[in-house]
């Protein structure tokens, strides 16, 4: 059961034995999330209700409304609102500019396809968190119900810029993802809010992967080396585990410390001088076998 299932007032089961501990989150965070569509946008405020109130961990007396947008550079405005929670919703019929996407199309780990999308978009939908809940990670919850319920409009990717995330629109719908109630957001968690990205270094063999935006969700960033570059997908699992481990126990972490993951022993390490590209703002560490 996974914490999306706890937002909605269900019991989380996580059991892990680690300790470990991590630093509280800053209070400034990015909250927002985009949606890509492949033709102009074309939606309406009664269906979108509908199927806000049909999601599985939405409210059953949630609103959404739309209307035309007042600003030149706006096409459709409107608000998704629920208990303490108001998403806004800005649409455009107009591509993001590819300078804003430039970063993420080089290094976030999302398929051919996906990329191919955010090359070829015509248009886009910006949602921005405006209610009155401040923990951020709940914040990010409300931002993937109602981009599930527009990814039933025809949308193909559902960005996080600040995170060089990117996943495939499906992922988010719980009419193309009929399992998103009971999946675990373990995924989420690595793949869209705290983005998990590969960097190749010329002359090294296999590559390096990090997360981006840990400590807007309160937990510092992880990366680890990998000599192959198919060992990916394990170790963003692995990450997610770690993700899941911190928030749900408010532990804090260090350089030193070790985690015990799938029965294997990782230890903490700040990254060195020769791993410059690595730093960010926020604390950073790096995984290593023990």
């Amino acid at each position: 059961m996974g914490m999306l299932e706890q937002f909605i007032d269900r019991t989380d089961q996580l059991d892990y034995s680690d300790t470990v501990e991590i630093e509280d989150a800053e209070e400034e965070a990015p909250n927002c999330l985009q949606l890509l569509y492949p033709s102009p946008l074309q939606f309406g405020s009664q269906t979108l209700t509908h199927a806000l109130q049909r999601h599985p961990l939405c409210s059953p007396i949630s609103v959404l409304e739309l209307q035309p947008g007042e600003e030149n550079d706006m096409d459709i405005q409107g608000l998704a609102v629920w208990d303490d929670h108001v998403v806004q919703i800005i649409g455009v019929n107009n591509s993001i500019p590819p300078d804003q996407v430039a970063f993420t199309l080089e290094v976030a780990h999302c398929n051919q396809e996906d990329k191919h999308a955010i090359r070829h978009h015509q248009s886009h939908v910006l949602l921005v968190y405006a209610g009155r809940c401040d923990i951020l990670l709940f914040q990010y919850y409300t931002l993937t119900i109602v981009a599930g319920v527009l990814a039933d409009t025809n949308a193909s990717v559902v960005l996080n810029l600040p995170a060089c995330a990117c996943i495939p629109a499906t992922l988010v719908s719980p009419t193309m993802n009929p399992e998103l109630h009971t999946t675990e957001d373990d995924l989420l968690l690595v793949l869209l809010y705290t983005g998990y990205v590969k960097y190749f270094k010329e002359g090294l063999p296999g590559c390096w992967v990090r997360t981006m935006t840990g400590t807007i969700l309160g937990v510092p960033d992880f990366a680890t080396f990998l000599p192959e570059i198919t060992d990916a997908e394990d170790y963003m699992f692995i990450i997610g585990d770690i993700f899941s481990y911190l928030i749900n126990s408010q532990a804090l972490c260090d350089e030193g410390h070790t985690l015990s993951i799938n029965g294997e022993i990782f230890v903490l390490r700040r990254p060195n001088a020769i791993e410059y590209f690595l730093e960010r703002d926020g604390p950073l560490f790096v995984l290593q076998q023990h």
